[in-house]
C-alpha cells in the first residue's frame, strides 16, 4: 500500500513544471559540486595524492585511487550539468552520482568503524577543509538522498512518459 502511495506522490509531483524546475536545479548544483570538487583536485594535485596515500587504501595506489577520483568527479558533475539539454545522460548521470555518493558514505562509515580500535586516517578528503568522519559521513548521506530523490523523480517521470505513448 505504501509504495502505490509513494507512485502516486511521484506521478503527481511530476505534472508540476514546479517540481521539474526543482529536480532540474537540483541536478545542476550537483553537478556543479562535482565540478569544483574535481577541480579543486586538479589544480591541488600533489596534495590531493598525499591526502589519498594515507587513506584506508593499498600503499601505491594514492596516485591511481586519485586519479579515478578525479576522472568521476569530473564526467559525472557535466554528466548533470549537460543533462539539463541532453536527457539521455540524466538517468545514466544520476545513477553515476549516487553509485559515487554511496560509495564515498561506506568509506565514511568504515573508517569510523576503524577508528574505534585503530588511528584512523586523516578526515582530509572530506568535501571541504576541516571535516570531521561524521561530517563527511553526514553530508555524503545528504547529497545521497538528493541524489536519489532527483534520480527517481526523473526515472519515474521517464517510466510514465513511455508508458502512456
Amino acid at each position: 500500500m505504501e509504495i502505490a502511495n509513494t507512485l502516486q506522490w511521484l506521478a503527481r509531483m511530476q505534472q508540476t513544471r514546479t517540481a521539474r524546475t526543482i529536480l532540474l536545479v537540483l541536478m545542476v548544483l550537483l553537478g556543479l559540486i562535482f565540478l569544483a570538487k574535481g577541480n579543486y583536485t586538479l589544480w591541488h594535485w600533489k596534495e590531493s595524492e598525499g591526502q589519498m596515500a594515507v587513506q584506508l587504501i593499498p600503499a601505491g595506489w594514492a596516485w591511481g585511487a586519485t586519479l579515478a577520483n578525479v576522472v568521476m568527479q569530473l564526467a559525472i558533475g557535466l554528466a548533470l550539468v549537460l543533462g539539463v539539454w541532453v536527457r539521455r545522460i540524466r538517468g545514466g548521470g544520476m545513477a553515476a552520482a549516487c553509485l559515487l555518493l554511496f560509495v564515498y558514505a561506506a568509506y565514511s562509515r568504515i573508517v569510523q568503524i576503524k577508528q574505534l580500535v585503530a588511528v584512523a586516517p586523516c578526515a582530509c578528503i572530506g568535501w571541504w577543509e576541516g571535516m570531521s568522519w561524521s561530517s563527511v559521513l553526514r553530508t555524503n548521506i545528504i547529497l545521497l538522498g538528493v541524489a536519489t530523490l532527483v534520480w527517481l523523480g526523473y526515472t519515474y517521470k521517464e517510466e510514465r512518459r513511455s508508458a502512456t505513448l
